[in-house]
């Protein structure tokens, strides 16, 4: 049989399998290296053997290592849940949340500065003086 043909065509094959991060292109490419070093056997070019063998422990180690992710990958993970942090105290807090931006032609009550309005979770406001909101 012409061995040298189907590992010519084994090889293209893992090479693309393993190019689109498939690893059964590992256990093709295993089979190549058997395949070579079947060649190397019979043609007694004892080179190919050592190298393939050597080139077997490798795809082993990549097939192991490539197939952990899979199976991990069916454990459902935890949601992160962002929450809002408050930095500092006082009118400059940080709470996490940046208020949508009011058009100019809206009304703005007077004396109340323009940013109190755009504010509409009164959640948001702390009372300075035990009377008044402040923002």
């Amino acid at each position: 049989m012409y061995w040298n043909y189907v590992s010519c065509l084994l090889t293209i094959i893992s090479t693309l399998l393993v190019g689109k991060r498939l690893w059964h292109g590992w256990m093709l490419a295993g089979l190549n290296s058997v395949i070579i070093c079947f060649i190397g056997f019979q043609t007694k070019q004892w080179g190919f053997i050592p190298a393939n063998l050597f080139c077997l422990a490798i795809y082993a180690h990549n097939i192991r290592k490539w197939r952990v992710p899979e199976n991990n990958a069916a454990e459902p993970e935890a949601p992160i849940v962002k929450t809002p942090v408050t930095v500092g105290i006082g009118p400059k807090a940080f709470d996490g949340y940046l208020p949508p931006q009011i058009p100019r032609e809206s009304v703005l009550l007077p004396d109340v500065p323009a940013y109190v309005h755009t504010y509409t979770d009164p959640s948001l406001y702390y009372v300075k003086d035990g009377v008044t909101p402040v923002c």
